[in-house]
């Protein structure tokens, strides 16, 4: 961190330190969960003295369950894990006038709120009775993030409708981004995580995608009723997540029936065009989306039983022209949604829930030819593609409050997904030419691999209990259990069997070709098997309100296991001892509910991502042939793209420069065992014993937090909070090549060059920490089929400690909507920097989580501390909504981001084996260039406009009709969010004529009108 931003967050945390010191005041201690909601209250006289032995009614305003309890000594009282929505909240006691609110919010985690009672002694003229409930600070936890409603949301606030652009309005959140991978910019960046460390869950099941966790399943904007996003400060039942927590309920039935039906339209005739770019032709761009949403919702038994409908009919049309494979795609959709929610009570305090969710969706795509220089679409080529996502899902649900002390829940559920690519034809190559430097598709078949199937399934259950008591002051303490069972089945091939690519040498190029002189890749890959694995969890937490001193402390600890098993269902991982501490207080100096003071202290542990056991549990080929242009140079069929023929084989013996060579699997077009190859994984089972180190450890990042937080009046509240990630430990591959050939040599071992090539052995580790390896084959004298264990030094390795650390110091308000306007904005100060982004790299669009490039060569990690891409040292955020008239109303949402930073990127001047990986090292012309230290892009500054129109009741079809229209991006600003960080493409001073050129832009203007007709 650098000295000047840890300078200034200390100046502004320094007073809230003290201010801890200044008083302590009651807290009550509330229940949460992934989908029930807590109340608590104070009920107190005129005169502000606390109303113990007060009777309140709470009653569910659409469900009609009702909930009675009694203030304690302290005027106090508790309604814990209730469904989100309205409650009305009657108080009464003897010698006192009643009184009630009839619409009291409950939202995710906990509501709080104070009542007046005024005696029967008072004369009426002498006090003001109101029957509202004043909103009180929630003293119980110490999350940050946002909780947001989504029916009043989409009502006042022009947002797209997403998980991603929810999770946006919250500080702290940026949007991912990747010049290599578009789907990038469609995830969640949270408190300088990566993209795939976030956790998302409906209704309390898990559907975060355990394969890369990238995201989690598309589920349709409106099944969501509220969305809660947490950045930080997490109690220990939630976990699985260095990143944020996604958290989202869905709409529920009641004991009146209600009918909906929504539209969305999205015309491509009123959205703008982006500036084109060297890989795509961003002009032709055509985005058409509708959508029509049918919900009916109601009592099955009134007051016990009662059901939620809903289904999406929609059709997407997206036509877009790529310069670089040469292609012009069109894509269509028009896939039904189903949702089901059924909730029942066996008595007041007996809940059941079950939740049915149909994802099942299919893209089917059609390809032309595409001439970038003439703009000209071509004929269909020969291969189409189906992209398949989505499946059905569901879970159950159990909630018992069987005393005032004693709550108990318990779940179980399945939640499956695909993401199959198809193509139509899967015989044919795909073939590339990158002489010029860029890479340009010039083969019929446009898809490079058939990736199917590609289906995940989660199985889970989970038991919580809640205990209340008071010793030393009041305790609540939630604990519970619960495991996942998951199961990855994935293949994947090269389309044909093999890719071609016509490269060009270059005077340091890794093959050893002359500078000027083509010649041909030919790359096999293939993988794919079975996978399983198990996620468990224990936690328990005690939230004490400390009995006379009014502080609130949050102990709680959380025990994770992460087993990973590969293909043929051995476990080569196994992590069971992370325990993760969650320490927090929170207290009120002022004594009156309207000063939060608070701190958190945490350690998240990641799980191992299913991909690391697709690609280092399973018997992977992978390796690259390389041949010279025949006599005359290459005759390159103009349909297929193929050679009419292929020189001869480079090798080593051929080419003295390609030190790199390794003997060729069998497989490929020239014999096997020749020094012609470069090979990642040769096709054999890595021994699971040889696949990791024997020492390793699980990923985990710990967390710091101190926050302040004040509601100035019933309408306005402020926070700030001051933020500190450290990530800990990381579990990466590395390759070990370049150790295990040092050690050979120091033992006086030969033949070690002739197995060890540079690629031969990728082991899971933890970079910067002294390793127990086992190889994977048999050197020196040792017993045939003995592999020997080695004790390696962090220095060994050679490989550094992976470092991420972010700082922030956070400044919001709100300005509650009171029927006129409303108002809540954010600013936040950052710094996210280290030589490690997380479980994927967007430098390069890789999404292998916990098995990425960033620590496979000693060498690529050589300037890869710095600014890293998620980056954004200032964020501003405001959003809100004016009602002009009763019917009219005005929504605006703005964002200014300031830049990404970029390095350079090119090859390695003196790690051999580094070089292999071609443009990934910190290095251009032969110089170091850090990571974050060249150059950076634009500051991105967006504003989004809406209105809503409630047409009168008169015209609107004897139900009640709003018409909306939404303009993204009104000025139509068009910064640049990503560029081509690659400097070289052939060899080290073979600059790339793309280098710095941008690859990404601002969304365009658009226009999105919508209707909602509510009976």
């Amino acid at each position: 961190m650098t000295t000047t931003l840890l300078a200034g967050l200390a100046a502004i945390a320094a007073p809230a330190t003290v201010f801890v010191a200044a008083g302590l005041a009651p807290a009550t201690a509330l229940a949460q969960d992934y989908t029930s909601g807590t109340l608590s209250g104070t009920v107190k006289d005129t005169s502000g003295a606390a109303v113990p032995g007060a009777a309140v009614v709470v009653k569910s305003l659409t469900q009609g369950f009702e909930r009675n309890v009694t203030t304690d000594s302290n005027g106090q009282f508790r309604v814990p894990l209730i469904p989100t929505g309205g409650y009305s909240v009657a108080i009464s006691k003897e010698g006192y006038r009643s009184t009630a609110d009839g619409n009291v919010s409950v939202a995710l985690g906990s509501s709080a709120y104070t009542f007046t009672l005024a005696s029967d002694a008072e004369a009426v003229s002498e006090v003001v009775i109101t029957a509202t409930a004043n909103p009180q600070l929630d003293f119980a936890g110490t999350t940050t993030g946002l909780v947001v409603d989504l029916e009043t949301l989409t009502k006042r606030v022009p947002i797209a409708r997403s998980v991603t652009a929810v999770a946006l309005l919250a500080p702290t959140v940026v949007r991912g981004g990747s010049s290599s991978d578009a789907t990038f910019a469609n995830q969640p960046s949270i408190g300088g995580s990566s993209i795939a460390e976030n956790a998302y869950y409906v209704n309390g099941l898990n559907i975060t995608n355990f394969n890369t966790y990238i995201g989690g399943a598309t589920v349709p904007f409106d099944f969501y009723k509220t969305i809660e996003v947490k950045t930080g400060g997490y109690p220990a039942e939630f976990g699985r997540s260095t990143g944020g927590v996604l958290n989202a309920v869905t709409k529920s039935g009641g004991n009146d029936f209600h009918f909906a039906v929504r539209g969305n339209w999205s015309p491509s005739s009123l959205t703008e065009q982006s500036k084109d770019t060297f890989q795509n032709a961003n002009h032709r761009d055509y985005d058409r989306s509708e959508s029509l949403t049918f919900e009916a919702s109601g009592p099955i038994i009134e007051d016990r039983l009662f059901f939620y409908v809903m289904n999406q009919q929609q059709k997407v049309v997206s036509k877009f022209a790529s310069k670089t494979t040469n292609s012009y795609n069109i894509d269509t959709r028009n896939d039904p949604f189903w949702g089901v929610k059924l909730d029942g009570y066996i008595t007041d305090k007996q809940h059941l829930e079950f939740t049915w969710l149909d994802t099942t969706r299919q893209t089917d795509r059609r390809t032309y030819g595409y001439d970038g220089d003439t703009d000209v679409v071509g004929s269909q080529l020969q291969s189409t593609t189906a992209f398949q996502a989505g499946a059905p899902s569901w879970v159950g649900k159990y909630t018992g409050s069987f005393t005032d002390w004693f709550t108990l829940s318990a779940a179980y559920g399945i939640s499956k997904d695909r993401d199959n690519t198809i193509p139509g034809n899967s015989a044919d190559p795909l073939v590339n030419d990158l002489r010029s430097g860029t890479t340009s598709r010039i083969s019929q078949q446009s898809n490079g691999n058939n990736d199917f199937p590609l289906n995940t399934k989660r199985e889970f259950y989970r038991v919580d209990a809640d205990l209340y008591f008071n010793l030393f002051g009041k305790h609540h303490i939630r604990g519970g259990f619960d495991e996942e069972k998951l199961t990855l089945e994935h293949f994947t091939e090269r389309t044909g069997g093999v890719r071609y690519q016509y490269r060009r040498g270059s005077a340091s190029n890794a093959q050893g070709v002359a500078a000027g002189q083509d010649y041909l890749e030919l790359q096999y890959f293939r993988t794919g098997g079975e996978f399983s694995g198990k996620n468990r969890a224990y936690y328990i937490q005690d939230s004490w309100d400390v009995a006379d001193t009014g502080l609130t402390l949050n102990l709680g600890v959380r025990l994770d296991k992460f087993a990973s098993a590969n293909a043929a269902g051995e476990n080569f991982v196994e992590f069971d001892k992370e325990i993760g501490p969650r320490i927090g207080f929170t207290y009120d100096p002022t004594g009156d509910g309207m000063n939060k003071v608070f701190g958190n202290f945490g350690r998240y542990y990641l799980p191992v991502a299913s991909n690391t056991a697709y690609r280092q549990g399973a018997s992977e080929l992978f390796f690259r042939e390389f041949y010279n242009a025949p006599a005359g140079g290459f005759v390159i069929d103009p349909v297929t793209g193929l050679p009419a023929a292929i020189g001869s084989q480079i090798t080593q013996a051929t080419n003295p420069g390609f030190v790199s060579a390794a003997p060729c699997p069998a497989g490929g077009r020239g014999p096997a065992g020749l020094d012609a190859c470069s090979v990642t994984s040769d096709g054999s089972v890595l021994p699971t014993i040889a696949a990791i180190s024997r020492n390793l450890k699980s990923t985990f990042e710990d967390e710091y937090i101190l926050g302040y937080e004040r509601r100035f009046n019933s309408l306005w509240t402020g926070r700030v909070v001051l933020s500190y990630k450290n990530m800990g430990r990381v579990s990466e591959d590395v390759a070990i090549d370049a150790a295990v050939l040092k050690y050979c040599a120091a033992q006086g071992i030969s033949g070690c060059e002739d197995i060890w090539t540079g690629f031969h052995q990728y082991v899971i580790v933890n970079p910067g920490f002294d390793q127990t390896i086992v190889l994977r084959d048999t050197i020196g004298n040792d017993a045939a089929g003995t592999l020997r264990e080695i004790n390696f030094t962090a220095a060994d390795l050679n490989y550094p400690k992976a470092k991420r650390e972010y700082l922030g110091l956070e400044v919001s308000f709100e300005r509650a909507f009171d029927g006129k306007w409303g108002l809540q904005g954010s600013y936040v100060l950052s710094e996210s920097k280290g030589n490690y982004e997380g479980f994927v790299k967007s430098d390069v669009g890789q999404d292998d989580a916990g098995i990425t490039q960033d620590f496979d060569q000693p060498g690529l990690t050589e300037g890869s501390y710095g600014y890293l891409p998620n980056h954004r040292g200032h964020q501003f955020k405001l959003f809100g909504s004016y009602a002009v008239t009763d019917s009219l109303l005005v929504g605006a949402n703005y964002s200014l981001l300031s830049p990404k930073k970029f390095a350079c990127f090119g090859f390695h001047p003196t790690d051999a084996f580094a070089q292999v990986y071609g443009a990934a090292a910190f290095y251009c012309d032969g110089k170091q260039t850090p990571r974050g230290s060249v150059y950076q892009g634009d500051w991105n500054s967006n504003l989004d406009l809406s209105l809503r129109y409630t047409v009168p009741a008169k015209w609107s079809v004897g139900g009640n009709l709003v018409l909306r229209a939404d303009v993204f991006n009104v000025f139509n600003s068009k910064a640049v969010t990503d560029t081509w960080e690659f400097g070289e493409v052939g060899g080290v001073g073979d600059t790339d004529p793309n280098y710095k050129s941008p690859t990404g832009y601002q969304a365009p203007r658009s226009i999105r009108f919508g209707f909602d007709l509510e009976f």
